[in-house]
């Protein structure tokens, strides 16, 4: 007979029990991946996208933006679709180094790309919660039950469907990173998990989460205070401190490559001096009076909405209010509704927390109380459990009976009586659209807009026209640049054929047949079907086509040039004034927002301008004498201050306006990427762009060595002086992504580093483990 060693024995059943244990968790990860998959079946695929607004404009556009750079070599540093072209990579909104990313250059295709990604976060949400239910409780049934309520809670199911989907990848996040600080608390050494806590914080901020990132900061930012409150005060304050610390290390090395570029965008846009308080708030709040028919019956509108089965199993995590980590999520739900709410915690916030005062609808910051509440449940399910098991002595075949009951009502309440995302066939759109078709035709280039979209920061006209490389006046999101949105307003209400004509605009489409004062209409087209499917595209395809007989070429010279000098505000507004002139021709002379003072310039620049308009603070006692000079070289002066003049007559100007003659000459140009171009004027002059280069100091033109400075001209667009015929090129780098790229790559080397130092310590203790190693 075979004696078989006790030890022996022992090993083999501890091997057999594991075996058995990683089969069920790879099932049960299995059932989370095929219930993500039959949520989004009806979106996958290379032509397919979810039938709303943000999905069919918002992600195909930043999704198209870095499929043109990427086949130029470059990023999407700057985009020529949006706001007759603006800053993109800086905007938070939109990701970089995620999946969308990722699959867009394995597949080149700007859908599945899309569909995939979203596929694969609404799967990690799932399964972040189910790894870490499942540490927490240790019980398999408890986390899928927290799995699915992460996933398909009122909250994650409208943004998902209907709302904006770039919250979803850092809302997918959350569970990992609350799961790498408990280990990190937890663990002998801290590093390792703490490290890749940062990591995934990071990892939101390039999605293009920054919203959601901030408050899963304060989540972080609760549970290492909460960490601290022990016996034990000292040794936890400093482990508390020390994770915080590489964490937050971690984070910032790594997303600065996306951080520091939009921290240099926001102090351009509306948001730079922060919102009023009701945009803070929101329409979004949650109301404590209808907490139980907010999270149980979902009254419209109710986004923290869980079904009755949710709730009460959230609800039954009440008997475990002894465990710490328990009392803590329940600390962490009433902290975030309460904040949620817009009261005094929400006040608190506005008033005396960085960045907050920035940012709209306090009521995303439920997320987190989803987060919370989903945890929460599965110990209610546990609990549930253990007193049925207790009162009924309920075999295991009946607590699988329950627990698949409990996930068939839930997933009822929450999925199947909301249904599943329904997709829409934009390939067939794409194809089908005739008047975006026939403008992608043609050779020159131009800007269009629609007369059916009055939101000035709409994205949808020209998020959508993006994919057939056509440029639009509008934009959209809730980050703008002010001037572009004024300049539009401006022209919409006063002139708009010939201010928007200055924007290089064309062409406008409108549903039906209009009278616009300045548009001729040019065209009219089949109708596309297939765009009449959506209410976010039943517009794009007119099928009426307008041309603007105001038109601008995009780059061109003129021979006559005025130059405005003194406050920027008093500057803008003259300029306004002069550009709906009628005297004012813009084919022949350019108008040039200059500095404050005249001293700032040299004679041979003032010379380059056939009038200088001086405003308040304009002029020192040092600045008579480069004006005397001007004069004496025949340039004119308003007011003309050598004469005893001190008030702008504005019949002068009308009178100095219609004097110039002169028409424009167009100039040759080669696009080299979004984020550079090559212009070839071959005469002297004022080259004017109808582009807002002149806006962001980042953007550089030269000629060889020679540098030439982009200016501010015509209210909104950009001039350089050309003095001799040579080609110019532009070119736009943010020097915040390279500050930012160098301090990423940095943080990657010093955490590869650490790696491979790991990896060498493990292979040395395996060494030494062997029998017979010295």
């Amino acid at each position: 007979m075979i004696e078989i060693k006790p030890e022996l024995s022992k090993k083999f059943f501890e091997v057999k029990d594991k075996v058995i244990s990683n089969n069920k968790d790879v099932l049960a990860i299995a059932a989370i991946f095929l219930l993500s998959l039959i949520f989004f079946w009806n979106i996958i695929g290379t032509g397919t996208v979810m039938n709303n607004g943000h999905y069919l404009h918002e992600q195909t556009f930043f999704t198209y933006n870095y499929k043109y750079a990427l086949e130029h070599g470059t990023l999407p540093f700057w985009t020529p679709y949006w706001y007759s072209g603006q800053p993109l990579f800086g905007d938070s909104q939109v990701f970089f180094l995620n999946l969308t990313f990722i699959f867009m250059v394995l597949f080149r295709n700007v859908f599945l790309a899309i569909d995939l990604s979203t596929l694969i976060y609404f799967f990690t949400g799932g399964l972040g919660m189910y790894f870490l239910v499942k540490c927490l409780i240790e019980s398999r049934s408890a986390a899928f039950i927290s799995s699915i309520i992460f996933m398909f809670n009122g909250i994650i199911y409208t943004f998902v469907t209907s709302g904006n989907p770039s919250i979803l990848e850092p809302y997918s996040l959350i569970p990992l990173i609350f799961l790498c600080l408990v280990k990190a608390r937890n663990a002998k050494n801290p590093v390792n998990f703490s490290i890749l806590a940062g990591v995934l914080l990071a990892s939101q901020v390039l999605s293009g989460g920054a919203q959601v990132f901030l408050y899963t900061i304060v989540l972080v930012a609760l549970y290492l205070a909460i960490i601290c409150i022990s016996s034990n005060f000292k040794k936890d304050l400093s482990r508390a401190f020390a994770i915080g610390l590489i964490v937050m290390i971690i984070f910032f090395g790594m997303s600065a490559v996306k951080l520091l570029p939009g921290l240099d965008f926001a102090k351009k846009t509306n948001r730079a001096e922060g919102v009023n308080y009701a945009e803070y708030l929101g329409g979004d709040q949650f109301v404590f009076r209808d907490f139980f028919k907010i999270m149980v019956f979902n009254i419209p509108h109710s986004n923290v909405y869980f079904g009755i089965a949710a709730s009460v199993l959230g609800l039954s995590s009440l008997f475990f209010w002894r465990k710490r980590i328990v009392l803590f999520l329940m600390f962490v739900s009433v902290f975030i509704l309460l904040l949620g709410s817009g009261g005094f915690l929400a006040k608190l916030f506005y008033n005396y927390v960085p960045v907050f005062s920035q940012t709209r609808h306090i009521g995303r910051s439920l997320f987190v109380f989803v987060f919370a509440f989903s945890v929460l449940a599965g110990y209610g399910f546990l609990h549930l459990s253990e007193f049925i098991a207790k009162k009924f002595k309920a075999s295991g075949i009946m607590k699988n009976i329950l627990f698949a009951a409990l996930v068939l009502l839930i997933l009822s309440e929450l999925v199947f009586a909301k249904g599943i995302p329904q997709g829409l066939n934009i390939k067939s759109q794409l194809e089908q659209n005739e008047l975006a078709k026939y403008l992608q035709e043609q050779k020159e280039k131009f800007r269009i807009t629609t007369f059916d979209v009055d939101d000035i920061v709409s994205f949808y006209d020209s998020s959508y026209y993006a994919q057939y490389g056509l440029e639009t006046i509008s934009g959209g999101g809730g980050v703008w640049f002010n001037d572009i949105t004024s300049y539009i307003a401006i022209a919409k209400n006063y002139n708009a054929s010939k201010l928007l004509g200055l924007l290089n605009l064309k062409y406008a489409a409108s549903t039906e047949i209009i009278d616009a004062p300045g548009f001729r209409l040019a065209k009219k087209f089949e109708e596309c079907i297939p765009c009449n499917e959506s209410g976010w595209t039943y517009w794009i395809d007119g099928p009426y086509l307008y041309e603007n007989e105001d038109f601008m070429p995009r780059y061109y010279l003129v021979d006559n040039s005025v130059l405005i000098l003194g406050d920027e505000k008093q500057a803008q507004q003259l300029a306004y004034g002069i550009l709906l002139n009628r005297n004012f021709n813009p084919k022949n002379t350019v108008i040039i927002q200059g500095k404050q003072n005249v001293d700032e310039y040299g004679i041979d620049f003032l010379r380059k301008f056939n009038a200088i308009i001086l405003l308040k603070g304009s002029v020192d006692g040092n600045s008579f004498r480069l004006l005397e000079q001007y004069k004496s070289s025949g340039g004119h002066i308003l007011p003309d201050i050598l004469s005893g003049e001190n008030v702008i007559d504005i019949s002068e100007i009308e009178e100095i306006m219609g004097s110039f003659r002169g028409s424009l000459v167009n100039v040759d140009f080669k696009t080299i990427s979004q984020n550079e171009i090559e212009l070839m004027p071959k005469n002297k002059g004022f080259l004017v762009l109808s582009e807002r280069f002149s806006g962001f100091d980042d953007w550089r033109a030269e000629s060889g060595e020679k540098q030439f400075d982009i200016l501010k001209a015509d209210g909104m667009i950009s001039a350089v002086y050309v003095d001799s015929p040579s080609a110019i090129n532009f070119k736009f780098l943010p020097k915040s992504f390279i500050a930012g790229l160098i301090i990423s790559l940095s943080i990657l080397l010093i955490i590869f580093i650490y790696g491979l130092l790991l990896v060498l310590k493990r292979l040395k203790a395996l060494r030494k483990a062997k029998p017979g190693a010295h």
